[in-house]
């Protein structure tokens, strides 16, 4: 791995935690305000397309992310250094989508 793809890597690591935290406070601020639309999810997009669930066509995800381990970075216990990927869990049916990079909110 070269020096630029150490650093994008980490400048990734700071979007995915930004976004995660803005998640977190828009859903705190809804459920002091009562807001009962809190479990509605996002729209996301990916390459130019609205992302649909592949088993129950829904458009509304709870978006995450996933440790992407191998086992010769687990047996040199370097789990930490392994690239993540982008969830959506549909909020219908529960399906997990996997994305390699994080998609763009539709909203």
């Amino acid at each position: 791995m070269d020096i630029l793809e150490s650093v994008r890597e980490a400048g990734d690591a700071r979007t995915r935690y930004h976004r995660a935290m803005a998640g977190f406070f828009k859903a705190l601020r809804a459920g002091l305000n009562g807001e009962p639309d809190v479990a509605e999810g996002d729209r996301f997009t990916a390459a130019g397309k609205v992302i649909t669930c592949s088993h129950c066509a829904h458009d509304r995800f709870a978006e995450g992310h996933a440790q992407l381990n191998t086992a010769g970075m687990s047996f040199l216990n370097l789990d930490w250094a392994n690239r993540s990927a982008a969830t959506l869990a549909c909020l219908r049916c529960g399906h997990i989508e996997w994305f390699l990079h994080d998609p763009d909110s539709a909203e």
